[in-house]
C-alpha cells in the first residue's frame, strides 16, 4: 500500500473509530448517528466489526522510546507515558504486578 493509500486508510479508521466511540458514549441511536453523519447503518456495523477485529488482533505491547537519563543514580526512575497522556514514574524495586494493575485501571473507561 502506498503512503497516500495508507494515510487514507488511517483517516477512515480514525473517522469510524471516533463515530463508534461517540455512539457508545450514548445519547442517540445508530440510525440517528448515521443520518447525522451521512453514512449508512450497514457501513457503521461493517466498520464496528472490522475495528473490533483489529483491536483483538493488536499485540498487547506499546512502543517504547529510550531517552538519556538525567541525574541517573541508584534511585533512577522509569517514566511511562500512557496513550491517554498520563505519566507513571516508578523507581528501582517497584512491584511489577501492582504496576500492571495500576496501568490497567488508568487505561480503563473507569478513569
Amino acid at each position: 500500500m502506498s503512503g497516500k493509500q495508507s494515510e487514507a486508510a488511517s483517516d477512515r479508521e480514525r473517522f469510524w473509530g471516533g463515530l463508534i466511540r461517540g455512539h457508545e458514549a450514548g445519547g442517540v441511536t445508530v440510525r440517528e448517528l448515521c443520518v447525522a453523519h451521512g453514512v449508512s447503518v450497514s457501513a457503521y456495523y461493517h466498520w464496528k466489526r472490522k475495528l473490533a477485529k483489529v483491536a483483538d488482533a493488536a499485540p498487547p505491547f506499546a512502543e517504547l522510546r529510550l531517552v538519556a537519563a538525567q541525574n541517573a543514580g541508584s534511585g533512577a526512575a522509569i517514566e511511562v507515558l500512557l496513550p491517554t497522556g498520563r505519566r507513571l514514574r516508578v523507581t528501582r524495586g517497584f512491584d511489577g504486578e501492582t504496576l500492571l494493575r495500576l496501568v490497567s485501571l488508568l487505561e480503563s473507561d473507569r478513569c
